[in-house]
């Protein structure tokens, strides 16, 4: 029950919470769930930054930029900053979580598939 409170009283697993009570007794299956939770923060902030970056022509005080182009105010892009900054403290969380179960993020295979359709549909915002 340490290992519980420990968890949930780090604010950032949220929803997450309740899974870990499923994985108390065995620090494999904690590693491998903590490690999958990482990766998904992992690609939050890549594509938190990704929002900002592929969108950065639109922003509605760019000098000399097309204005056919849809025009995005400025909170767009502090919007995504703020979630990409949040996302990052989640994955940091994490990797400290792994660390003091003598694992650390990348230790173990992980997919890309979420990436891979971000970028297989770059100029669409809808």
């Amino acid at each position: 029950m340490d290992l519980l409170k420990k968890v949930c009283s780090e604010k950032v697993f949220g929803v997450y919470c309740w899974i870990f009570i499923l994985f108390l007794d065995n620090v494999s299956q904690s590693v491998w769930l903590l490690h999958s939770i990482a990766h998904v923060e992992y690609n939050a902030i890549n594509l938190a930054f990704d929002m900002i970056v592929r969108w950065a022509h639109c922003y509605n005080g760019t000098p000399n930029r097309n204005h056919n182009e849809v025009q995005l105010p400025l909170s767009f892009y502090e919007d995504w900053l703020e979630v990409g900054c949040d996302e990052a403290r989640h994955q940091w969380c994490l990797q400290r979580r792994l660390e003091e179960l003598g694992s650390f993020y990348g230790q173990l295979k992980v997919h890309n598939n979420l990436w891979d359709v971000i970028k297989s549909v770059p100029h669409n915002i809808d």
